[in-house]
């Protein structure tokens, strides 16, 4: 990769200067293949909502986080990840 480029989405054609002629090869894995999967409940990954002390009663803020643990939430969450890959963690 060039000085200042995004790895995150990296692929073996990126490669800019391989001067050891390593060889890379690329893996299809899925959840399955990991070595341990984290459970969602009381994760210290999972997100959450942070408000101020005194904002803890704003209504709109209270909405919120009922919708962001709810049914649907839930729901999307398990039907656009069914691997496992994100779990809801409440």
């Amino acid at each position: 990769m060039s000085d200042g480029e995004d790895a995150t989405n990296a692929t073996i054609n990126d490669i800019a200067d391989n001067p050891k002629d390593i060889e890379f090869i690329e893996a299809d894995l899925d959840l399955a293949d990991a070595l341990l999967v984290e459970e969602g409940e009381d994760s210290p990954y999972a997100n959450f909502l942070a408000v101020r002390a005194e904002d803890e009663d704003n209504e709109a803020l209270v909405a919120l986080d009922e919708l962001l643990r709810s049914d649907e939430v839930r729901s999307h969450i398990e039907q656009t990840w069914p691997d496992g890959e994100i779990l809801p963690a409440f």
